[in-house]
Protein backbone atom coordinates (compact mmCIF):
# COMPACT_ATOMS: atom_id res chain seq x y z
CA UNK A 1 0.00 0.00 0.00
CA UNK A 2 1.16 3.58 -0.75
CA UNK A 3 2.11 5.70 1.79
CA UNK A 4 -1.14 8.22 0.24
CA UNK A 5 -3.27 5.34 0.11
CA UNK A 6 -2.57 4.43 4.26
CA UNK A 7 -3.85 7.75 4.97
CA UNK A 8 -7.05 7.26 3.44
CA UNK A 9 -7.55 3.97 5.57
CA UNK A 10 -10.87 4.08 7.62
CA UNK A 11 -10.71 -0.07 9.07
CA UNK A 12 -9.11 -3.07 8.20
CA UNK A 13 -9.89 -6.62 9.37
CA UNK A 14 -8.20 -10.09 9.08
CA UNK A 15 -11.67 -12.22 8.38
CA UNK A 16 -9.84 -15.43 8.55
CA UNK A 17 -6.74 -16.98 6.74
CA UNK A 18 -8.69 -16.31 3.63
CA UNK A 19 -10.37 -13.40 3.60
CA UNK A 20 -9.10 -9.76 4.44
CA UNK A 21 -11.14 -6.29 4.05
CA UNK A 22 -9.93 -2.73 3.79
CA UNK A 23 -12.20 0.72 3.81
CA UNK A 24 -10.85 3.35 2.41
CA UNK A 25 -11.96 7.32 2.43
CA UNK A 26 -12.75 8.80 -0.80
CA UNK A 27 -13.60 12.11 -2.53
CA UNK A 28 -17.53 11.54 -2.56
CA UNK A 29 -18.40 7.30 -1.33
CA UNK A 30 -16.38 5.22 0.53
CA UNK A 31 -14.36 1.95 -1.09
CA UNK A 32 -14.44 -1.59 0.65
CA UNK A 33 -11.89 -4.15 -0.70
CA UNK A 34 -11.96 -7.74 -0.03
CA UNK A 35 -8.78 -9.47 -0.50
CA UNK A 36 -9.41 -13.54 -1.13
CA UNK A 37 -7.74 -17.25 -1.70
CA UNK A 38 -10.34 -19.23 -2.31
CA UNK A 39 -10.14 -23.11 -2.60
CA UNK A 40 -7.90 -24.95 -5.03
CA UNK A 41 -10.72 -26.92 -7.34
CA UNK A 42 -9.52 -30.10 -6.05
CA UNK A 43 -10.35 -29.39 -2.60
CA UNK A 44 -13.41 -30.46 -0.88
CA UNK A 45 -16.85 -29.55 -1.50
CA UNK A 46 -17.48 -28.99 2.53
CA UNK A 47 -14.16 -26.49 2.41
CA UNK A 48 -15.80 -24.48 -0.76
CA UNK A 49 -18.63 -23.79 0.80
CA UNK A 50 -17.59 -22.38 4.25
CA UNK A 51 -15.77 -20.54 2.00
CA UNK A 52 -18.67 -18.73 0.05
CA UNK A 53 -20.44 -18.55 3.19
CA UNK A 54 -17.94 -16.76 5.25
CA UNK A 55 -17.43 -14.57 1.98
CA UNK A 56 -21.13 -13.79 1.62
CA UNK A 57 -21.29 -12.45 5.46
CA UNK A 58 -18.63 -10.28 4.96
CA UNK A 59 -20.20 -9.04 1.78
CA UNK A 60 -23.41 -8.37 3.38
CA UNK A 61 -21.82 -6.28 6.08
CA UNK A 62 -20.40 -3.93 3.78
CA UNK A 63 -22.54 -0.85 3.23
CA UNK A 64 -24.70 -0.85 0.38
CA UNK A 65 -23.68 2.80 -0.68
CA UNK A 66 -19.67 1.33 -0.90
CA UNK A 67 -17.82 0.58 -4.21
CA UNK A 68 -16.98 -2.93 -3.53
CA UNK A 69 -14.04 -4.51 -5.29
CA UNK A 70 -13.45 -8.32 -4.64
CA UNK A 71 -10.17 -9.46 -5.73
CA UNK A 72 -7.90 -11.78 -5.19
CA UNK A 73 -6.68 -15.91 -6.48
CA UNK A 74 -10.21 -17.66 -6.86
CA UNK A 75 -8.66 -20.78 -8.55
CA UNK A 76 -11.44 -19.97 -11.19
CA UNK A 77 -11.31 -20.59 -14.62
CA UNK A 78 -14.67 -18.33 -15.99
CA UNK A 79 -13.83 -18.73 -20.14
CA UNK A 80 -16.29 -17.29 -22.05
CA UNK A 81 -19.56 -15.62 -21.14
CA UNK A 82 -22.48 -18.20 -21.53
CA UNK A 83 -26.94 -17.58 -21.85
CA UNK A 84 -28.17 -15.06 -19.21
CA UNK A 85 -24.43 -13.91 -17.83
CA UNK A 86 -24.42 -10.39 -19.69
CA UNK A 87 -23.40 -8.11 -16.74
CA UNK A 88 -21.74 -10.29 -14.69
CA UNK A 89 -19.09 -12.23 -17.21
CA UNK A 90 -17.31 -9.89 -19.77
CA UNK A 91 -16.86 -11.02 -23.73
CA UNK A 92 -13.20 -11.24 -23.87
CA UNK A 93 -12.44 -13.49 -21.17
CA UNK A 94 -9.19 -15.86 -21.73
CA UNK A 95 -10.88 -19.03 -23.93
CA UNK A 96 -11.02 -22.28 -21.74
CA UNK A 97 -13.27 -24.93 -20.12
CA UNK A 98 -14.83 -23.35 -16.96
CA UNK A 99 -14.28 -25.68 -13.85
CA UNK A 100 -16.53 -25.85 -10.95
CA UNK A 101 -14.90 -22.85 -8.95
CA UNK A 102 -15.70 -21.04 -12.28
CA UNK A 103 -19.17 -21.70 -11.73
CA UNK A 104 -19.44 -21.14 -8.31
CA UNK A 105 -17.73 -17.72 -8.49
CA UNK A 106 -19.79 -16.99 -11.38
CA UNK A 107 -22.70 -17.71 -9.30
CA UNK A 108 -21.46 -15.50 -6.65
CA UNK A 109 -21.00 -12.68 -8.46
CA UNK A 110 -24.82 -12.95 -9.81
CA UNK A 111 -26.28 -13.53 -6.29
CA UNK A 112 -24.10 -10.01 -5.11
CA UNK A 113 -24.54 -8.06 -8.76
CA UNK A 114 -20.86 -7.84 -8.99
CA UNK A 115 -19.13 -7.41 -12.64
CA UNK A 116 -15.85 -9.48 -13.31
CA UNK A 117 -13.71 -6.44 -14.91
CA UNK A 118 -11.27 -9.19 -15.95
CA UNK A 119 -13.34 -10.43 -18.72
CA UNK A 120 -14.64 -6.57 -20.08
CA UNK A 121 -11.58 -5.64 -21.88
CA UNK A 122 -9.53 -6.81 -25.03
CA UNK A 123 -6.05 -8.07 -24.43
CA UNK A 124 -4.11 -10.62 -26.35
CA UNK A 125 -3.50 -13.75 -24.49
CA UNK A 126 -0.62 -13.03 -22.65
CA UNK A 127 -1.96 -10.36 -20.87
CA UNK A 128 -5.12 -12.24 -19.61
CA UNK A 129 -3.88 -15.48 -18.49
CA UNK A 130 -2.05 -15.03 -14.23
CA UNK A 131 -0.97 -18.26 -13.63
CA UNK A 132 1.68 -20.48 -14.94
CA UNK A 133 2.18 -24.19 -14.40
CA UNK A 134 5.86 -25.03 -13.02
CA UNK A 135 6.50 -26.66 -16.41
CA UNK A 136 5.24 -23.87 -18.19
CA UNK A 137 3.04 -26.27 -20.29
CA UNK A 138 -0.40 -24.64 -18.73
CA UNK A 139 -1.89 -21.42 -18.48
CA UNK A 140 -4.91 -20.08 -17.04
CA UNK A 141 -6.78 -17.04 -15.75
CA UNK A 142 -7.24 -17.81 -12.23
CA UNK A 143 -6.97 -14.27 -10.68
CA UNK A 144 -10.12 -11.94 -10.80
CA UNK A 145 -11.25 -8.69 -9.70
CA UNK A 146 -14.75 -8.09 -9.39
CA UNK A 147 -17.03 -4.89 -8.87
CA UNK A 148 -20.18 -3.75 -7.98
CA UNK A 149 -22.64 -3.33 -11.34
CA UNK A 150 -23.59 0.10 -10.42
CA UNK A 151 -19.59 1.05 -10.06
CA UNK A 152 -18.55 -1.06 -13.62
CA UNK A 153 -18.14 2.34 -15.51
CA UNK A 154 -15.43 3.37 -13.33
CA UNK A 155 -13.24 1.08 -14.37
CA UNK A 156 -11.13 2.11 -16.86
CA UNK A 157 -8.63 -1.22 -17.71
CA UNK A 158 -7.62 -4.87 -15.62
CA UNK A 159 -4.89 -6.93 -17.44
CA UNK A 160 -2.10 -9.38 -16.39
CA UNK A 161 1.41 -7.73 -16.39
CA UNK A 162 3.83 -10.57 -16.64
CA UNK A 163 6.55 -8.58 -15.76
CA UNK A 164 6.77 -7.89 -11.77
CA UNK A 165 10.00 -9.85 -10.95
CA UNK A 166 8.29 -11.61 -7.75
CA UNK A 167 9.08 -14.86 -7.75
CA UNK A 168 5.48 -16.60 -8.32
CA UNK A 169 3.90 -18.55 -10.28
CA UNK A 170 1.03 -15.83 -10.63
CA UNK A 171 1.24 -12.80 -13.00
CA UNK A 172 0.52 -9.05 -10.96
CA UNK A 173 -3.19 -8.21 -12.13
CA UNK A 174 -3.65 -4.50 -11.99
CA UNK A 175 -7.07 -2.70 -12.36
CA UNK A 176 -7.28 1.22 -13.22
CA UNK A 177 -10.47 3.01 -11.75
CA UNK A 178 -11.42 6.70 -11.91
CA UNK A 179 -11.76 7.34 -7.95
CA UNK A 180 -10.41 10.00 -5.84
CA UNK A 181 -9.04 8.98 -2.35
CA UNK A 182 -9.68 11.35 0.38
CA UNK A 183 -7.36 11.45 3.51
CA UNK A 184 -9.02 10.79 6.90
CA UNK A 185 -7.41 13.83 8.25
CA UNK A 186 -4.64 16.26 8.44
CA UNK A 187 -1.42 14.49 10.19
CA UNK A 188 0.29 16.55 12.65
CA UNK A 189 3.83 17.56 11.38
CA UNK A 190 6.68 16.36 14.03
CA UNK A 191 9.75 18.63 14.48
CA UNK A 192 12.31 18.86 11.55
CA UNK A 193 15.29 15.87 12.68
CA UNK A 194 18.71 17.33 11.85
CA UNK A 195 21.56 14.72 11.28
CA UNK A 196 23.15 15.31 14.23
CA UNK A 197 25.36 12.18 14.48
CA UNK A 198 27.47 14.27 12.08
CA UNK A 199 28.71 16.23 15.18
CA UNK A 200 30.83 13.26 16.10
CA UNK A 201 33.06 14.29 13.46
CA UNK A 202 35.38 17.34 14.61
CA UNK A 203 35.56 19.10 11.59
CA UNK A 204 31.63 19.01 11.05
CA UNK A 205 31.22 20.27 14.69
CA UNK A 206 34.16 22.67 14.49
CA UNK A 207 32.47 24.27 10.99
CA UNK A 208 28.81 24.34 13.63
CA UNK A 209 30.34 25.88 15.72
CA UNK A 210 32.24 28.66 13.95
CA UNK A 211 28.84 29.38 11.59
CA UNK A 212 26.71 29.50 14.74
CA UNK A 213 28.99 31.72 16.29
CA UNK A 214 28.66 34.20 13.23
CA UNK A 215 25.18 34.22 13.16
CA UNK A 216 24.71 35.17 17.14
CA UNK A 217 27.26 37.35 16.35
CA UNK A 218 24.94 39.39 13.90
CA UNK A 219 21.95 38.93 14.83
CA UNK A 220 23.63 41.06 18.49
CA UNK A 221 24.38 43.63 15.99
CA UNK A 222 21.12 43.65 14.75
CA UNK A 223 19.11 44.17 18.20
CA UNK A 224 21.57 46.94 19.59
CA UNK A 225 20.78 48.68 15.90
CA UNK A 226 16.59 47.91 16.53
CA UNK A 227 17.27 49.12 19.95
CA UNK A 228 18.76 52.39 19.40
CA UNK A 229 15.80 52.82 16.36
CA UNK A 230 12.83 52.16 19.15
CA UNK A 231 15.02 54.61 21.57
CA UNK A 232 15.03 57.30 19.10
CA UNK A 233 11.34 56.90 18.40
CA UNK A 234 9.79 56.14 21.57
CA UNK A 235 11.21 56.54 25.02
CA UNK A 236 8.49 53.94 26.56
CA UNK A 237 9.95 50.89 27.69
CA UNK A 238 9.00 47.79 25.34
CA UNK A 239 6.66 45.20 26.23
CA UNK A 240 8.82 42.48 28.22
CA UNK A 241 6.89 39.48 27.87
CA UNK A 242 6.53 40.58 23.42
CA UNK A 243 10.39 41.32 23.33
CA UNK A 244 11.51 37.73 25.42
CA UNK A 245 8.99 35.93 22.55
CA UNK A 246 10.90 37.52 19.87
CA UNK A 247 14.25 37.13 21.72
CA UNK A 248 12.99 32.87 21.46
CA UNK A 249 11.94 33.13 17.83
CA UNK A 250 15.52 34.84 16.77
CA UNK A 251 17.84 31.98 18.93
CA UNK A 252 15.46 28.94 17.34
CA UNK A 253 15.60 30.67 13.89
CA UNK A 254 19.69 30.61 14.23
CA UNK A 255 19.95 27.25 16.05
CA UNK A 256 17.42 25.86 13.13
CA UNK A 257 18.99 27.26 10.08
CA UNK A 258 22.56 26.68 11.07
CA UNK A 259 21.69 22.87 11.89
CA UNK A 260 20.31 23.01 8.03
CA UNK A 261 22.91 24.33 6.38
CA UNK A 262 26.23 22.03 8.15
CA UNK A 263 24.17 18.96 9.05
CA UNK A 264 21.12 18.61 6.99
CA UNK A 265 17.68 17.13 7.55
CA UNK A 266 17.96 13.22 8.44
CA UNK A 267 17.12 10.83 5.83
CA UNK A 268 15.14 7.93 5.97
CA UNK A 269 17.32 5.61 5.46
CA UNK A 270 15.51 2.03 3.51
CA UNK A 271 17.66 -1.59 3.30
CA UNK A 272 20.83 -1.09 2.71
CA UNK A 273 22.26 -4.43 3.31
CA UNK A 274 21.93 -5.21 0.43
CA UNK A 275 25.23 -5.35 -1.61
CA UNK A 276 25.66 -4.20 -5.22
CA UNK A 277 26.61 -7.48 -6.05
CA UNK A 278 23.27 -8.82 -4.97
CA UNK A 279 21.37 -5.81 -7.07
CA UNK A 280 23.24 -7.09 -10.02
CA UNK A 281 22.15 -10.64 -9.77
CA UNK A 282 18.36 -9.20 -9.03
CA UNK A 283 18.56 -7.17 -12.47
CA UNK A 284 19.98 -10.45 -14.23
CA UNK A 285 16.86 -12.37 -13.08
CA UNK A 286 14.57 -9.67 -14.22
CA UNK A 287 15.94 -10.09 -17.53
CA UNK A 288 15.65 -13.68 -17.33
CA UNK A 289 11.89 -13.23 -16.09
CA UNK A 290 11.63 -11.20 -19.23
CA UNK A 291 12.58 -13.44 -21.63
CA UNK A 292 10.63 -15.92 -20.46
CA UNK A 293 7.93 -13.88 -21.51
CA UNK A 294 9.54 -12.50 -24.73
CA UNK A 295 10.15 -15.75 -26.01
CA UNK A 296 8.25 -17.61 -28.94
CA UNK A 297 9.41 -20.76 -29.33
CA UNK A 298 9.58 -23.44 -26.08
CA UNK A 299 12.31 -24.83 -26.31
CA UNK A 300 14.29 -21.51 -25.59
CA UNK A 301 10.90 -20.70 -22.86
CA UNK A 302 11.88 -23.76 -21.16
CA UNK A 303 15.88 -22.90 -21.52
CA UNK A 304 14.98 -19.63 -20.05
CA UNK A 305 12.94 -21.16 -17.12
CA UNK A 306 15.22 -23.36 -15.97
CA UNK A 307 18.10 -20.48 -15.90
CA UNK A 308 15.81 -18.04 -14.50
CA UNK A 309 15.00 -20.89 -11.28
CA UNK A 310 18.90 -21.17 -10.90
CA UNK A 311 19.29 -17.38 -11.10
CA UNK A 312 16.42 -17.42 -8.57
CA UNK A 313 18.63 -19.52 -6.50
CA UNK A 314 21.24 -17.92 -6.78
CA UNK A 315 20.04 -14.16 -5.69
CA UNK A 316 18.03 -15.81 -2.27
CA UNK A 317 21.84 -17.36 -1.37
CA UNK A 318 23.62 -13.54 -2.14
CA UNK A 319 20.37 -12.00 -0.17
CA UNK A 320 21.34 -14.21 2.85
CA UNK A 321 24.70 -13.89 2.90
CA UNK A 322 24.37 -9.59 2.65
CA UNK A 323 21.71 -10.00 5.88
CA UNK A 324 24.35 -12.17 7.50
CA UNK A 325 27.29 -9.40 7.22
CA UNK A 326 24.83 -6.72 7.76
CA UNK A 327 24.07 -8.24 11.45
CA UNK A 328 27.42 -8.88 11.60
CA UNK A 329 28.32 -5.27 11.42
CA UNK A 330 25.58 -3.44 13.20
CA UNK A 331 26.52 -6.04 16.19
CA UNK A 332 30.10 -4.85 16.04
CA UNK A 333 29.20 -1.10 15.41
CA UNK A 334 27.09 -1.83 19.12
CA UNK A 335 30.21 -3.55 20.92
CA UNK A 336 32.52 -0.42 19.57
CA UNK A 337 30.43 2.00 21.31
CA UNK A 338 29.94 -0.02 23.95
CA UNK A 339 33.22 0.28 24.88
CA UNK A 340 33.65 3.67 24.37
CA UNK A 341 30.13 4.69 26.69
CA UNK A 342 28.36 5.66 23.96
CA UNK A 343 25.10 4.62 25.19
CA UNK A 344 22.98 6.44 22.48
CA UNK A 345 25.30 4.09 18.86
CA UNK A 346 24.08 0.81 21.52
CA UNK A 347 20.57 1.53 21.55
CA UNK A 348 20.37 2.66 17.81
CA UNK A 349 22.15 -0.74 16.88
CA UNK A 350 19.59 -2.74 18.72
CA UNK A 351 17.01 -1.02 17.06
CA UNK A 352 18.23 -1.77 13.25
CA UNK A 353 18.59 -4.75 14.29
CA UNK A 354 15.57 -5.60 16.03
CA UNK A 355 14.08 -3.88 12.88
CA UNK A 356 10.78 -2.38 15.37
CA UNK A 357 9.57 1.06 14.78
CA UNK A 358 7.05 2.94 17.45
CA UNK A 359 4.23 0.71 18.36
CA UNK A 360 1.25 1.57 17.22
CA UNK A 361 -1.96 -0.18 18.66
CA UNK A 362 -4.29 -0.14 14.72
CA UNK A 363 -6.37 -2.34 16.68
CA UNK A 364 -8.13 -4.35 19.75
CA UNK A 365 -10.20 -6.47 21.50
CA UNK A 366 -13.98 -6.13 22.80
CA UNK A 367 -14.64 -7.76 25.70
CA UNK A 368 -16.72 -10.11 23.72
CA UNK A 369 -13.63 -11.01 22.06
CA UNK A 370 -14.55 -9.05 18.16
CA UNK A 371 -11.38 -7.19 17.38
CA UNK A 372 -11.53 -3.51 16.58
CA UNK A 373 -10.03 -1.56 13.76
CA UNK A 374 -11.54 1.68 13.29
CA UNK A 375 -9.85 4.51 15.39
CA UNK A 376 -12.74 5.95 17.08
CA UNK A 377 -14.05 2.29 18.33
CA UNK A 378 -10.72 1.35 19.71
CA UNK A 379 -10.42 5.21 21.10
CA UNK A 380 -13.78 4.38 23.12
CA UNK A 381 -12.39 0.67 23.84
CA UNK A 382 -9.35 2.11 25.68
CA UNK A 383 -11.62 4.42 27.85
CA UNK A 384 -13.49 1.67 28.56
CA UNK A 385 -10.98 -0.25 30.03
CA UNK A 386 -9.26 2.30 31.86
CA UNK A 387 -12.24 3.65 33.37
CA UNK A 388 -12.72 0.04 35.00
CA UNK A 389 -9.12 -0.56 35.98
CA UNK A 390 -8.77 2.99 37.58
CA UNK A 391 -12.07 3.37 39.07
CA UNK A 392 -11.98 0.73 41.37
CA UNK A 393 -12.82 1.36 45.22
CA UNK A 394 -9.52 1.12 47.53
CA UNK A 395 -8.54 -1.72 49.24
CA UNK A 396 -10.41 -2.21 52.77
CA UNK A 397 -8.44 -2.28 55.83
CA UNK A 398 -8.46 -5.16 57.90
Amino acid sequence: MTRYASRCLESWSPVSDRIITARFHSKYIKTTIVQVYAPTNEAEDEAKETFYDQLQKVLDAVPRHDMLLVMGDWNAKVGVRQEGESGIVGKHGLICERNDNGDRFVSFCAWNNLAITSTMFPHKDVHKYTWTSPDGQYRNQIDHVAIRSQFKRSVQDTRAHRGADVGSDHNLVITKAQLRLNSTGKKQEGATRFEESKLREPAIRQQFQIELRNRFRILQTSDQNDMGADDQQNSEQPDQAESIDNMWQKIKTTYTETALKVLGRRKKKCKSWISTESWKKIEERRKLKKKIGDSRSERLKNKARIDYREKDKEVKRSLRKDKRDWINGVAQEAEDAASQGQMKGVYEATRRLCNEGPRKTGMVKNKEGKLLTKEGEVKARWQEHFTEVLNRPGPGRS
